[in-house]
């Protein structure tokens, strides 16, 4: 639901009356010296801070200070500079300087209040103000800085006090107003803010906004039934209100009135006088709390966007937006469909080509992924994503040449992104295992874990492919070990563990490790108990070997010593 604004920045309106003020009413500096010299000086200063290099402006400005200390102008903009850069002491000696100089400058005292509440010197603040309010008592401006500081000092009721003579005075006015109910809430006086709310209901009876703020009110409130009638009370006056109808649809969903939650999203989804963007923010909107709804209603959101596509068929947002809830919603194959519909008719989307290849990926259509990357590189082409991508699908489908081409072409763009550089890196180690050259292997493992030393995945195989080459074998142990503190009940993680300490001989501590990988193994077993038979094997229990070897076979196993095993009862070493 787009949030309703109940208050805005006080001082923002302070600072724009002022502007307003400075734009119809401008002062230029008076420099007190007439050096032509130092003349020169703050103009080029100026120049400097006008075109961004404000600390050329700084040094300017501080030799015009240096051979003027009370060149108020540059004492000003100083501060002004000093703020800027963070440097709020200095701002802060500054600005009281150049104030202290010239008391009658608007703009001296705007900067020293500033800092002075930017540094919490409120109190200070508020006595400045008061002192000023004794010679420019009608300077409505000043009375609303006096107001607001007081307000954050916890003086609230004094604060009230000046903005009601204010609103006497008939200088009353929105930002007022909004100020007056912040503060009855910070006393908790919720009754006077109600008050205050309707009183500008009241003022302004065709402006939908004030009756916003009332609903927000009394939804904060805990006032459910006061909310639904002032949202009434807008749809009465604007029944279009998309906000209005939105939270009647969650006031229906919250109320368990099913039909009439449905109805109002329809409703918004088919009426005419609104535009797709409109339509797209609230569906949007409802589906950003879809983990909160169950999938009846994902389902139904996802139908509300299918209707859209059917509105506007050659908007390619209607279509992206339905391709995002599907993949939202895990709905990978109808997604990468809407997807490659949307690219249909537009192409320069980014996320919908990286979404794309996600769906394509997870679907394992190797071939349609590598295909699509190689057109997402035409509009693309410096995408270290898209590269890597090209190069995952080249290497499933086994173009390992083409593969290790994209993987280092997407080494060239990635950038500061080490999380990507990690992956690139242990995917082009993958790739060098699969064609056997391992000291390159080594090499690009070795660069993924100093990118990223906590990547579990990466510890982990690293490790197993240097068991399986029965090498550096303390070095995977220890890489093994500390995939594991990170994710202690990963099965796959458990097997490589296990099968290192088996190449170490260590045999009982292997299948303590195999043991915990059978109970925490859901997918992917033949490996696990290919590997739990071997260890039993060398732990001379040759018959239960026998059984987890066939179950590794009736998984899937792809080891070619497996049948041996199984029809000679015998240990052999792992083949291709």
């Amino acid at each position: 639901m787009g949030k309703l604004i109940l208050l805005f920045s006080f001082l923002s309106f302070v600072f724009f009356m002022q502007a307003q003020e400075a734009t119809t009413n401008q002062k230029s500096y008076i420099l007190d010296s007439t050096d032509i010299v130092q003349t020169n000086l703050f103009l080029d200063a100026l120049k400097e801070k006008a075109i961004g290099n404000n600390l050329e402006a700084l040094k300017l400005f501080t030799k015009v200070l240096e051979a003027n200390p009370q060149n108020d102008a540059a004492l000003y903009e100083i501060s002004k500079l000093e703020e800027e850069l963070s440097n709020n002491s200095v701002a802060l000696e500054k600005a009281q300087k150049a104030y202290d100089l010239n008391k009658s400058n608007k703009f001296y005292l705007e900067q020293y209040i500033q800092v002075l509440t930017a540094t919490n010197n409120i109190e200070k603040a508020i006595d400045v103000l008061r002192e000023m309010l004794k010679s420019k008592q009608s300077d409505p401006v000043i009375k609303m800085q006096y107001a607001y500081l007081l307000g954050m000092s916890k003086n609230p009721k004094k604060a009230i006090a000046i903005f009601e003579e204010m609103e006497k005075n008939g200088e009353y006015n929105e930002a007022i107003a909004y100020e007056k109910v912040k503060l009855y809430l910070s006393q908790n006086d919720t009754k006077s803010a109600e008050n205050e709310l309707k009183k500008m209901i009241v003022n302004n009876p065709g402006d939908t906004r004030y009756l916003g703020s009332l609903a927000e009110f009394y939804l904060k409130s805990g006032n459910i039934a006061e909310a639904e009638r002032a949202f009434n009370d807008i749809l009465r006056i604007e029944p279009n209100n998309v906000s209005a109808l939105l939270y009647k649809a969650q006031y229906y969903q919250m109320k368990k009135e099913e039909d009439n939650y449905k109805k109002t999203i329809i409703s918004l989804v088919y009426n005419k006088e609104l535009n797709l963007d409109t339509k797209i923010t609230i569906l949007t909107d409802k589906f950003a709390n879809a983990g909160k709804v169950d999938s009846t209603d994902k389902s139904f959101l996802i139908q509300m966007c299918q209707v859209l596509t059917l509105q506007y068929p050659d908007d390619y947002r209607s279509h992206h937006l339905v391709a995002d809830m599907l993949y939202i919603g895990g709905q990978y194959e109808e997604s990468r469909k809407a997807y490659l519909k949307t690219l249909a008719l537009h192409t320069a989307e980014y996320n919908v080509w990286q979404n794309l290849f996600y769906t394509q990926n997870v679907l394992k259509l190797y071939q349609e992924m590598a295909d699509s990357t190689e057109s997402a590189l035409e509009y693309f082409p410096a995408s270290s994503v898209i590269h890597f991508y090209n190069g995952l699908a080249n290497a499933q489908v086994e173009k390992l040449d083409k593969a290790e081409k994209s993987f280092k072409r997407s080494l060239r763009f990635v950038g500061e992104n080490n999380a990507l550089e990690a992956q690139i890196h242990s995917s082009l180690a993958d790739l060098y295992h699969k064609q056997k050259r391992f000291p390159e292997m080594d090499e690009s493992f070795e660069a993924a874990i100093r990118v990223d030393p906590n990547n579990a995945y990466t510890l982990n195989n690293y490790a197993y492919f240097l068991s399986l080459r029965k090498d550096k074998l303390d070095l995977a142990k220890k890489m093994s070990r500390k995939s594991l503190d990170i994710e202690k009940d990963n099965a796959s993680f458990l097997d490589t563990y296990a099968w290192i300490n088996f190449e170490l001989r260590l045999f009982t501590e292997a299948k303590f490790y195999q043991e915990q990988a059978l109970a925490n193994g859901k997918e992917d077993m033949a490996a696990i108990y290919e590997h739990y038979g071997d260890i039993l094997f060398k732990l001379n229990e040759i018959e239960k070997a026998l059984t987890y070897w066939i179950k590794a076979k009736e998984s899937g196993s792809k080891n070619k010593s497996l049948p041996i095993k199984i029809s000679t009862k015998k240990y052999v070493d792992y083949q291709d």
